[in-house]
């Protein structure tokens, strides 16, 4: 009969312990408050009203490289002493000595190359706008009012693809992505402690209580808070079918939805017996979580990124990527560019056409005509806060993941149609005439009966001034090397020359 008695007790206990929350789940950050993944996930029926995204491609001009100048400030301290003295002792006034030391110092250089070959290499910037929407109808599936777009909403993963089609004479040859690129994020710190004390004191005669009492504190966790107490107290006499006397388990809570239980039993003891229980439990959490900030793989005709976010990222804003291209179309007819020395003499009289000497430069590129065009696709998934939006942890908000794919001829944004990555006008070079406007086509400035073609708007814009200069100091003859439209230019005819910009 001791040991039924014992045995009642313990379950006594257990009920107690039970209900105020030591077996309890002791997860203290929960991921989601979705129990259900078939609820968590799902389509948007439309997805550009969630996320739509641009594309733009931009040229990555290269700074062109500057001559330096080198003087007596470019010498060590012991160099610009030396050069002085020697300065001072070749120059016969204090100004011719100022003008040496003011003069750069003249290095003799190698020729410039003759021939300029445009690469086949093209290097260009893709700039992804990725925006999500605000839209707060929503008429399918459900008719009615559907708020979007609300605190917590954000693109919570995105994938970009870029696709060069085969009939297109480009592919992709290298990236300025080459690794992935992880992101850790410190979520904060979760700990919650629990300590329990359980005593029973019974005698044989039925007068007795048995006290239970404990405690509780959790910081920062998610799960409730709650203090409580229970007490088992003597009823009197229990029935004369009955041995021993009754008691009753009143268990209270602080918590205001928790309810009162009711437990009836019978107890005997020979004599009097005294049961202790203790338990403690302690447990912290740092919560860390690492997202893919940025991955992708390239190949010769498509480009892939992927992004995930992590809670609070939103993936929406700008990516912006540096490619480079290799043409595949064939080398154009070169091009011979004019380039004049001697124009004008050592006294700055200019030197009459026969006597200016004139060399070329052969000017290759590659022979491309169309656009190269790159078809957009883009997939996401969004997250969507259902309920909880005005609760600060992402893991007490009930959400919904809406997954969308978009292919480049639904976009939009980009009128449906591909992206002109590569233009001709990007590869193929500009050069410079010199013509007179009228008539219509315009007449083109020669020389010896070869049409000049400049390489820069500068060496066209010199050597028409040289015509000017020429022109106010004496009249050409007839038969001379500049014509234009086979007739010499004289002075009435020279206000009228343009440079003008030939699109090779």
């Amino acid at each position: 009969m001791k040991r039924k008695s014992f045995i009642t007790i313990l379950l006594l206990i257990v009920v107690c312990l039970s209900s105020c929350g030591i077996f309890r789940d002791k997860n203290l950050a929960k991921r989601f408050r979705n129990h259900d993944n078939k609820h968590l996930f799902g389509n948007s029926y439309n997805p550009q009203l969630f996320v739509q995204v641009d594309l733009n491609s931009a040229n990555i001009n290269e700074p062109e490289s500057k001559e330096v100048k080198f003087n007596v400030l470019s010498l060590s301290d012991k160099g610009q002493e030396a050069f002085i003295n020697s300065a001072n002792l070749k120059t016969a006034t204090p100004a011719l000595l100022m003008d040496l030391l003011n003069t750069n110092f003249a290095f003799s250089k190698e020729d410039k190359p003759k021939i300029k070959i445009i690469s086949k290499t093209v290097k260009k910037t893709l700039i992804f706008t990725v925006d999500r929407l605000q839209y707060h109808f929503d008429p399918i599936p459900l008719p009615g009012l559907t708020t979007f777009n609300k605190l917590g909403d954000r693109i919570s993963y995105l994938e970009l693809n870029v696709v060069i089609p085969p009939a297109d004479h480009a592919i992709f040859n290298t990236w300025d992505r080459y690794v992935t690129d992880k992101l850790t994020l410190n979520l904060g710190k979760v700990s919650a402690a629990q300590n329990w004390n359980a005593s029973l004191n019974l005698s044989a005669k039925g007068s007795g209580e048995v006290s239970l009492s404990g405690s509780k504190s959790n910081e920062g966790s998610i799960s409730d808070q709650s203090n409580g107490s229970t007490t088992l107290v003597n009823t009197g006499p229990v029935s004369s079918t009955t041995n021993g006397s009754g008691y009753q388990l009143l268990s209270t809570d602080t918590d205001a939805n928790s309810k009162t239980n009711s437990v009836k039993g019978a107890a005997e003891l020979g004599g009097s017996a005294t049961i202790g229980f203790t338990d403690k439990y302690e447990t912290s959490l740092d919560l860390t979580s690492q997202i893919l900030k940025l991955s992708g793989s390239l190949a010769e005709r498509k480009i892939l990124l992927r992004q995930e976010g992590g809670p609070g990222i939103d993936l929406s804003g700008n990516v912006v990527v540096s490619v480079e291209y290799v043409l595949t179309d064939d080398w154009a007819t070169p091009v011979y560019l004019s380039k004049f020395k001697n124009l004008y003499t050592p006294a700055g009289v200019p030197n009459l056409p026969a006597a200016i000497n004139q060399s070329f430069l052969t000017l290759i590129f590659p022979d491309i005509h169309a656009n190269v065009t790159g078809q957009l696709n883009y997939s996401f998934l969004y997250r969507q806060v259902n309920k909880g939006n005005r609760h600060l942890p992402e893991a007490r908000q009930k959400v919904k993941y809406r997954y969308g794919s978009v292919s480049y001829n639904q976009n939009t944004v980009l009128g449906m149609v591909p992206v002109n990555l590569i233009r001709p006008e990007d590869v193929r070079p500009k050069a410079y005439q010199i013509i007179l406007p009228a008539p219509v086509p315009p007449n083109t400035l020669e020389y010896g009966g070869g049409t000049l073609v400049f390489e820069t708007a500068s060496d066209a814009t010199s050597f028409l001034a040289y015509i000017g200069d020429l022109l106010h100091i004496s009249p050409l003859p007839a038969v001379a090397p500049l014509t234009i439209g086979g007739v010499p230019i004289t002075l009435a005819v020279f206000p009228l020359l343009r440079v003008s910009t030939l699109n090779l």
